[in-house]
């Protein structure tokens, strides 16, 4: 470990459920199984782990601070409460990009032959929380089924992030709900650091080693900056 003292991790999981009405939701395949291993990375380091995960029927990692939420809009209210007291934000979960613009109360039943569903953007979490950083580390993750790498530089540099993992969840064997991902990670200097198919446990436990460098050249900077 490079941080000679121990680090908060606040670590985002899974998915989001955007409920429709009260038996039907928007989500994705995300199981919240890198971000669990993420944390359990972080735990074994000697960190200490916050955890934000939406539904899931993991184990959560024992040690861990562990927040439950549902839906985008709760991920975001729980990351923003937390954010302050970290020192790095990994934002590893699968935000739903749409919520319903209208939730029914009960469950729709069938009358037409067709359904109109009007979505509504939710909030761009990463965003939020990089507006009100204080030198806090942020690394995110870029999960595409094409141009993953052209993906991950953009959302790199229009979200202010040291460091992105792209993502590439389009072949077989890796992705959601899989054992392994294929993965790179980006720097906000300009590295790139191809992973290839690596377990989502050792891509965990190379994020966690990343995230205490940046901490480092992050107060080592600041320590150069400040001259008395």
């Amino acid at each position: 470990m490079t941080v000679g003292a121990k680090l908060h991790i606040l670590v985002s999981a899974g998915a989001t459920r955007e409920y429709i009405d009260p038996v039907r939701f928007i989500s994705n395949p995300s199981t919240g199984k890198m971000g669990f291993e993420i944390a359990r990375a972080a735990l074994a380091a000697g960190h200490q782990v916050t955890l934000v995960t939406g539904p899931t029927h993991l184990k959560p990692p024992v040690g861990a601070a562990v927040i439950s939420i549902v839906s985008a809009l709760e991920m975001r209210d729980a990351i923003l409460e937390a954010f302050p007291a970290c020192d790095v934000l990994v934002m590893s979960a699968a935000v739903s990009d749409y919520r319903p613009s209208k939730r029914a109360h009960h469950k729709i039943h069938k009358s037409n032959p067709s359904l109109t569903l009007e979505l509504q953007l939710n909030p761009d979490i990463i965003r939020e929380v990089q507006r009100k950083a204080k030198g806090q580390v942020l690394i995110g993750f870029a999960a595409e089924t094409e141009e993953h790498m052209a993906s991950a530089r953009q959302k790199l540099e229009n979200k202010g992030l040291d460091m992105i993992i792209a993502n590439d969840v389009g072949g077989k064997g890796v992705g959601f709900a899989a054992e392994h991902a294929n993965a790179a990670a980006l720097f906000r200097d300009g590295a790139e650091k191809p992973l290839g198919v690596v377990t989502k446990a050792r891509l965990g436990r190379f994020i966690i080693e990343q995230a205490e460098m940046l901490v480092e050249r992050k107060r080592a900077g600041a320590r150069r900056a400040w001259r008395p």
